[in-house]
């Protein structure tokens, strides 16, 4: 930690703040900032879309597209807290930060990360919802109860933190071995088949944001990179992989969303072979 000394009216003032040191030795430099660049891009492109085309569409404007626009708010808000302002560090060497700075950035890093668990769980209640309980789903799960859900646990944030860091990933468990005992009652092959393809697109949300994240403290706990560097760019990849991810898989999976966007895009033959390409893949 370093202290700055600026002079103002031959008097000293002393702002408090340190010297970032990561990437000092990081080879291949241009690489990590290439791809955090296109990581922050797709991001913001995927995400965008994906609200524009729920905005767009009254038929898309239900409470499980309402989760899914709150999930890509996170992402986009996640990766905008910690890729702009590395960039300028990467580039620039602009790498003194002042406590307020780096304090009011660990905060909304945390932030964001608990609201992406929190939004993953509350897929996962929808989808619950929807499976268990079908025939009663809209009346259930209106979008003022889904806006009230996401509404109050974003106010109560300091309530919620400890539920959601360390609950989070027992909510998944749990809702899935309900939706599992509730498929077993199904008899028809079919519909065992439909209930799982309406869970597929969320298991993967979920997978890839723990996996990726598990894997990274991993190796991290097994020394299996040394390089402190190398460690702090594979975190740093590792936090904003699924925000820049979770839209493409939902919109590939999800086939009223991708039909959407393919109507979006207006080109039909090559929104064809999209989906053509994408059926046979």
């Amino acid at each position: 930690m370093n202290f700055s000394v600026t002079f103002s009216n031959g008097t000293n003032s002393f702002n408090e703040g340190f010297y970032l040191t990561a990437f000092r030795n990081l080879e291949n430099k241009n690489n990590l900032i290439l791809a955090l660049v296109i990581i922050y891009i797709i991001t913001l492109l995927g995400n965008l879309v994906l609200l524009a085309v729920v905005l767009m569409n009254s038929s898309l404007q239900n409470p499980k597209y309402l989760a899914v626009c709150n999930l890509a708010i996170v992402d986009i808000s996640m990766n905008s807290v910690i890729i702009p302002q590395m960039v300028p560090v990467l580039i620039f060497n602009q790498n003194y930060v002042s406590f307020g700075a780096c304090f009011s950035q660990m905060f909304f890093v945390h932030f964001f990360g608990d609201m992406e668990s929190f939004s993953l769980a509350l897929l996962a209640y929808d989808r619950l919802i929807a499976i268990c309980w079908h025939l009663r789903y809209s009346t259930i799960n209106t979008n003022l109860r889904m806006l009230l859900i996401i509404v109050h646990c974003k106010i109560q944030y300091n309530k919620w933190i400890t539920l959601t860091v360390l609950l989070g990933p027992l909510t998944f468990i749990f809702t899935y071995v309900i939706v599992v005992v509730a498929v077993t009652w199904i008899a028809s092959t079919s519909q065992h088949w439909k209930a799982f393809h309406t869970c597929l697109t969320h298991l993967l949300l979920v997978l890839l944001y723990y996996t990726v994240h598990i894997l990274a403290y991993i190796l991290g706990n097994l020394r299996l990179i040394q390089n402190f560097d190398l460690y702090t760019a594979v975190l740093t990849v590792s936090v904003t992989i699924s925000p820049m991810l979770n839209p493409i898989i939902y919109s590939l999976k999800t086939d009223e969303l991708r039909d959407k966007i393919v109507k979006l895009l207006g080109k039909p033959k090559v929104a064809q072979q999209i989906i053509k390409n994408e059926a046979y893949g």
